[in-house]
């Protein structure tokens, strides 16, 4: 039961007012009006009403409080703008390198790696070549330091724990890799830390050695930290409007503040999705992107 995601306008052209292309999700073939009977009765949904406005209305509360609150990734949107000044000042000493390597695996890097991908050929073309460290290769990684020259490479190490072994590892390699090529004092200058504010090996690291770190906020999951700088660091480097890409979110998030399934696709969708499991059988989700930039986006929402 396919449910078509677009962009309402052309995303191929630049982008100059506030919010931009706005998505336009048709959840037709979720019913039985487009797929027969094994789709939901429109009715199915109207019986879930009040069920439907408690949850909508617990999440909203969750989300009460910024930073602070229970999903604060709700609100990253709104909170980040504070903090642009600090990344783009952060993601301009990053770009005096050739090449940035981006450590962090899972949450810490999917996001930014379908942001990325998303937006190819919209961005600057003078910034530096970003590569991803993840799954732990010894093969893939020692080919890709045979092609880098330490001293225009720089290290950007992502995890909100500060303790992904599989991070902790490849960081630690590639820490004695610069130490051994520049010395231990130059090789401090070519590294940068996100991570959590106050807690985890990795922010004891940052503390003891004075390296500039940004923090990933304390109440925001891995998963969920794209707009945090857990992404926006990295999409800077590579010449993203982030900006742009905060208000775009803002935008979007402001259609999901109503309990109207009719305006927010967020809760039809999920709503949807409960009835399909509970009342059809149907436990499996499919996405498969039918444009190539979207590839990455499908890794991610798995």
């Amino acid at each position: 039961m396919p449910t078509t995601i677009k962009l309402a306008g052309d995303p191929t052209r630049p982008v100059s007012n506030a919010v931009g292309p706005r998505l336009a999700i048709d959840t037709g073939n979720f019913y039985q009006q487009g797929v027969g009977p094994e789709g939901v009765h429109r009715a199915e949904l109207a019986a879930l009403s009040d069920r439907i406005g408690r949850v909508h209305e617990q999440v909203q509360s969750r989300g009460v409080g910024g930073l602070d609150a229970e999903f604060a990734c709700l609100n990253l949107a709104h909170s980040m703008p504070a903090m642009l000044a600090e990344i783009r000042q952060m993601a301009a000493a990053l770009r005096a390198y050739r090449d940035v390597v981006l450590v962090g695996i899972g949450g810490s890097s999917l996001g930014t790696k379908a942001i990325g991908q998303a937006v190819t050929g919209t961005t600057a073309t003078d910034t530096p070549n970003l590569h991803y460290v993840e799954n732990v290769d010894p093969y893939s990684l020692e080919r890709l330091l045979t092609r880098l020259d330490p001293a225009s490479t720089a290290v950007l190490c992502i995890s909100k724990s500060g303790g992904t072994i599989e991070t902790v590892v490849q960081y630690l390699i590639l820490r004695d890799w610069l130490t051994r090529s520049l010395g231990r004092d130059a090789a401090r200058r070519q590294q940068w830390v996100i991570t959590d504010p106050e807690q985890g090996w990795l922010r004891e690291l940052a503390v003891r050695e004075n390296l500039p770190s940004l923090p990933v906020p304390a109440r925001v999951g891995g998963r969920y930290s794209v707009l945090s700088p857990v992404g926006l660091l990295p999409l800077a480097v590579l010449g993203v409007d982030i900006e742009a890409l905060l208000r775009g979110a803002a935008d979007n998030a402001a259609r999901c503040l109503t309990a109207d399934l009719a305006a927010n696709p967020a809760l039809e969708i999920a709503a949807l999705s409960v009835l399909l499991d509970t009342q059809r059988g149907k436990r499996i989700a499919v996405m498969m992107p039918y444009i190539n930039r979207l590839r990455l986006f499908v890794d991610w929402y798995c």
